[in-house]
């Protein structure tokens, strides 16, 4: 279980890290973030095959994909939050941004029940 939460944590801080830098760092026209995404897809192939790998452990180990897919969602929010803060400096409500990773703990919570 500990590999699988290694590939959703790599998959998800390469696609939030990719967001994050495009919004600091690419101009907002169509052109530019295709050059950009066009330039990333070796590390967007590496984060999907992590996450992909992650998905197949999380499945055969829980039987839930649903769950595993919620689990990861709240790695890659997590993940989104943190680069948010440090990478463009936004100001960002920490106490709002724990409400809601706590309605998504239980959201994942009340998924892995069923």
């Amino acid at each position: 279980m500990a590999l699988t939460l290694v590939y959703f944590l790599v998959g998800s801080v390469l696609l939030a890290l990719l967001v994050s830098w495009q919004v600091k760092h690419v101009a907002a026209d169509w052109l530019s973030i295709a050059k950009f995404y066009l330039y990333s897809l070796p590390i967007l192939f590496l984060a999907n095959t992590a996450l992909a790998l992650g998905y197949a452990r999380a499945h055969a180990f829980w039987q839930n994909l649903t769950a595993a897919v919620a689990g990861q969602t709240l790695i890659y929010y997590l993940f989104l939050l943190f680069f948010s803060i440090v990478i463009l400096g936004d100001n960002v409500s920490i106490g709002r941004s724990l409400v809601g990773i706590g309605f998504m703990v239980a959201g994942i919570y009340i998924l892995k029940l069923s």
